[in-house]
């Protein structure tokens, strides 16, 4: 936590946080690595976590009611894990379209 309370002081960190519209948690999306102030600046459609199976209840956290969420399939996911999804891949086409990608 001191870490991202280090660089919400940023004020050009602060400003880039508001161009992110795909996020990728900090420490495997466990608590320790999450900071809600982040949110404030931070508007993501998409919450990307790189994990394994849930054995810690540190592994909970409430990312998504941070993103806005994309079309996926039936209906619309706010978060991607490796967990869930296996290898997660994103990729901009020419003209800044982004496509993501599961192994899953």
């Amino acid at each position: 936590m001191d870490g991202w309370s280090g660089l919400l002081a940023n004020e050009m960190f602060r400003t880039e946080l508001g161009r992110v519209n795909v996020f990728v948690a900090s420490h495997h999306g466990r608590e320790s690595g999450y900071c809600p102030d982040v949110f404030d600046y931070c508007h993501p459609e998409l919450v990307i976590i790189s994990d394994e199976s849930i054995q810690y209840d540190t592994q909970n956290t409430p990312y998504a009611q941070h993103a806005q969420g994309i079309e996926w399939g039936e209906g619309r996911r706010y978060v991607l894990t490796t967990r869930n999804d296996g290898m997660i891949t994103i990729s901009e086409e020419r003209g800044g379209e982004a496509t993501i990608r599961t192994a899953r």
